[in-house]
């Protein structure tokens, strides 16, 4: 699937990265989330022992964590809505941010970590096509669980977010279906 960007803002200094309305923050380490980004296939792979697992069923619009075929956890979810829709696929966990900052797309105004920020405590990116990333962040908008809402990226309340953070890592196996 290939999703066009309607927004761009690209910064390699530190500062904000805008894609399609959402940001994903990012260090000067870890500043390839331009066209020069990393085949995710290159990403390491999580250890056998790990054996864990993030399955999006967006029917259902569950994320379900999975350890070694057996389910830990399941968490409500809002997903991409139809003009923004939700990659579906394999894919690895690429970068997480504790508190990101997010640049509004239209205004670009910064809004900084904290009770404002419409992406929560927690990042957890997974996927990147040329300027657009998409992931798993927080929310405080109960409401919008179970929702086509998003620009693409899945939503969960932020105490689990938190929780999710926690248990992955860079590499760690994201699938999402229909």
């Amino acid at each position: 699937m290939h999703l066009q960007p309607r927004f761009r803002t690209v910064s390699t200094d530190g500062a904000i990265l805008t894609y399609a309305g959402l940001a994903a923050p990012v260090t000067p380490a870890s500043a390839f989330m331009t066209t020069d980004a990393p085949n995710p296939t290159s990403l390491p792979s999580p250890t056998a022992e790990d054996g864990i697992e993030l399955i999006v069923d967006l029917s259902d619009r569950r994320l379900s964590v999975q350890k070694n075929g057996t389910v830990q956890a399941v968490y409500p979810v809002a997903i991409g809505m139809a003009d923004w829709p939700t990659p579906q696929g394999q894919f690895q966990v690429q970068n997480k941010q504790t508190n990101p900052a997010w640049r509004h797309p239209i205004t670009h105004e910064v809004i900084p970590p904290g009770p404002d920020n419409p992406l929560g405590s927690r990042w957890i990116g997974f996927w990147l096509e040329t300027d657009w990333a998409i992931g798993f962040h927080g929310t405080d908008t109960a409401e919008d669980l179970g929702e086509a809402v998003s620009h693409g990226c899945i939503r969960l309340l932020d105490g689990d977010i938190q929780v999710l953070y926690e248990q992955v890592e860079l590499g760690t196996v994201v699938i999402i279906k229909a």
